[in-house]
C-alpha cells in the first residue's frame, strides 16, 4: 500500500514537474514588437511622436525584463509576459503611425 502510494505520488510531482518547466520563452512575439518598434524608429517617431515612441520602448524594456525573470524559473508562466509584449507592440504601432501622420500634417502645412 506504501509503495502505491509512493509510486502514484512520484507520477503526479514529475508530471506537474515537467509540465512547470516546460514553458518555451514567446521570442516570435518579442521579435514582432522589437521589429515594430524599429520601424516606428524608421518611420520617424523618435522626432516626430517622441512621447508615443517613449512609452513604446519603456513597454518593451518591460517586457524584455519580464520575458528575461520568467526564463529564470523553475516553473516558468509565460501569459503576464505575453500581455507586455502585445502591449508593447500597439504602443510602437501607434508610435508609428503618429509619426505617419504628423509628418503628413507638417508636409501638408508647409
Amino acid at each position: 500500500m506504501k509503495i502505491r502510494f509512493f509510486s502514484l505520488f512520484l507520477a503526479l510531482a514529475s508530471s506537474a514537474l515537467i509540465a512547470g518547466c516546460g514553458g518555451e520563452p514567446p521570442a516570435s512575439d518579442l521579435a514582432a514588437a522589437k521589429g515594430a518598434l524599429d520601424a516606428a524608429r524608421a518611420a520617424g517617431a523618435e522626432k516626430f511622436a517622441a512621447s508615443d515612441y517613449s512609452a513604446a520602448q519603456g513597454a518593451y524594456s518591460g517586457a524584455e525584463q519580464a520575458v528575461n525573470t520568467e526564463s529564470e524559473k523553475l516553473f516558468k508562466n509565460f501569459d503576464q509576459s505575453k500581455q507586455m509584449i502585445a502591449d508593447a507592440k500597439a504602443k510602437a504601432d501607434r508610435a508609428k503611425a503618429a509619426a505617419e501622420a504628423e509628418k503628413g500634417r507638417q508636409r501638408s502645412a508647409a
